[in-house]
């Protein structure tokens, strides 16, 4: 049977002394690597805003199970379960006050606060998210 390619070698190349100029970067390539470096940059500070609530929120602790919020003690600083059993509760007042600072409101705050105490979580004590068992890490996959 035949070769396949059944091609002479190219003749080995030898140097050439012409220099190599660098060709100019188009006006939307420069701004999609600007864009590319703007979005690293706020991704990096968005992580570091959670690992600043995720702290936060370890400031702003109910100890007691008993001191957890509910309908009948309106108007009192009790604690939020936001992030599910085996989480701590987190001071309702407190998450108020980072809602202001967030520019956020109530649900989307106590949301937020949620998930990152969740997050903060995701190998220790917390049994339940949202209401459901928390998955295995080691058989739920990336998501």
């Amino acid at each position: 049977m035949a070769p396949l390619f059944d091609l002479p070698a190219a003749p080995a190349a030898g140097t050439v002394d012409v220099p190599l100029t660098e060709t100019p970067i188009s006006r939307a390539d420069q701004l999609l690597r600007d864009i590319k470096d703007n979005r690293a940059g706020i991704n990096e500070r968005m992580l570091g805003e959670v690992k600043m609530i995720a702290e936060w929120a370890l400031e702003h602790t109910v100890a007691v199970p008993e001191d957890a919020s509910t309908l009948t003690e309106r108007g009192l600083d009790t604690g939020l379960p936001l992030a599910g059993e085996g989480a701590p509760l987190i001071s309702d007042f407190a998450v108020l006050e980072l809602g202001a600072i967030l520019a956020r409101g109530i649900d989307s705050v106590r949301d937020a606060v949620g998930f990152v105490d969740q997050a903060r979580f995701a190998d220790g004590p917390v049994v339940e998210v949202r209401g459901r068992p928390r998955p295995s890490l080691e058989t739920s996959g990336p998501h």
